[in-house]
């Protein structure tokens, strides 16, 4: 069996997410937005909606699960989310031009990071989401 070419590398175009840009807001009222942009495996931002699983983690290398974010999690103007289990993770849709919005509310001192799965497998972990 042949190895894959990373995407950059693929003879083939393809629309798939490639990466996750993200900017982090301050808290406000428990609640922090993180702004993501789906990108493709070029770098570019995405002209398509896409989907993507997410879930939040304890660490920066996106290995361990968080404990459930008190508040829960939601979609903000950009984009939706769809939570499975409520709180940690679920699957979420960015807009036709890779925006998304993810609303995270906790009442605890705590941090946490964003994960999205992309596509290969591979993790998009944003920076600290702190909660004061």
């Amino acid at each position: 069996m042949s190895k894959k070419l990373p995407g950059s590398q693929s003879p083939w175009i393809s629309t798939a997410v490639g990466s996750v840009g993200f900017t982090i807001g301050t808290e406000t009222s428990e609640a922090i937005t993180v702004a993501c942009q789906f990108k493709d495996q070029s770098g570019v931002d995405l002209v398509a909606p896409a989907n993507l699983r997410y879930y939040i983690a304890s660490d920066s290398a996106g290995l361990n699960y968080a404990a459930a974010a008190s508040g829960g999690i939601a979609g903000g103007t950009d984009g939706s989310l769809k939570e499975n289990v409520t709180g940690i993770n679920g699957e979420a849709t960015c807009e036709a031009d890779g925006d998304l919005d993810v609303v995270i509310t906790d009442n605890t001192t705590r941090t946490v990071y964003l994960v999205f799965v992309l596509p290969d497998g591979t993790l998009a972990v944003s920076s600290a989401v702190a909660f004061a």
